[in-house]
């Protein structure tokens, strides 16, 4: 466990759940989080991503608060379908990942931002956040259901981010994005923020005046004139 955040308060999953997670040595970061039940005549499957912001204390063998409302949304939804099709039909049980835009564990948002900008470790930050993103398009290919649930940014920095990683999605994955609600803006909902209610994630985020596109139209042109002095 990292000594440099606080991660927050655990507790122990439910029974009869079979947690993974997928940490770096130190603790620091978290790369993914998987919580599955297959239960008799069942087949695990219906697999479903959630994307927050960055994770905080849920383990292989506990969960946080987050996970724990993320995982019974989950499987509400799975009991929903059970009760649709009927007792003697087959069905696919639910298989919860979770990942975030940061992998960097901590309880506040704005301790993790503090711990992203720090000048000896910020390359570091830089070169795993990268690589997450990566390993977030390859879950959400493999995903039924892909759940955007990052609420909205304190700052410039991760609200472009955020963006970033959902015009990646919205490129790459073919099906529907979801989220548990809207917030100003058109941001996707934490579900810790509001009364969750699973729905289609059909908007795209604002940054005060500026759209989705312009933020990430304006990046794109910094890194352009910020690479001319290195070019033959």
């Amino acid at each position: 466990m990292t000594d440099i955040l606080k991660v927050g308060t655990t507790f122990p999953m439910i029974s009869g759940i079979t947690g993974e997670a997928r940490m770096s040595h130190n603790g620091l970061y978290r790369y993914t989080l998987t919580r599955y039940r297959a239960k008799t005549g069942e087949q695990d499957g219906n697999r479903w991503l959630w994307v927050g912001l960055n994770p905080s204390g849920a383990a292989e063998d506990v969960d946080d608060t987050t996970v724990r409302v993320e995982w019974n949304l989950t499987w509400r939804d799975y009991q929903a379908a059970t009760e649709q099709k009927g007792r003697n039909n087959v069905l696919v049980t639910p298989h919860y990942t979770k990942m975030n835009i940061i992998p960097i564990r901590g309880l506040d948002p704005e301790e993790m931002f503090k711990e992203m900008m720090n000048f000896d470790r910020a390359f570091q930050h830089q070169a795993v956040v990268a690589a997450n993103f990566a390993a977030i398009i390859q879950q959400a290919s493999m995903s039924d259901r892909v759940v955007v649930a990052f609420g909205r940014p304190k700052n410039l920095i991760i609200a472009r981010l955020c963006m970033q990683l959902l015009s990646m999605l919205r490129t790459s994955y073919e099906g529907q994005l979801w989220c548990v609600g809207v917030l100003i803006d058109n941001w996707p909902a934490h579900p810790l923020r509001r009364t969750c209610k699973l729905q289609p994630y059909t908007v795209s985020p604002r940054w005060g005046e500026q759209t989705m596109e312009m933020v990430l139209s304006e990046g794109i042109k910094r890194v352009a004139k910020s690479m001319e002095g290195t070019r033959q």
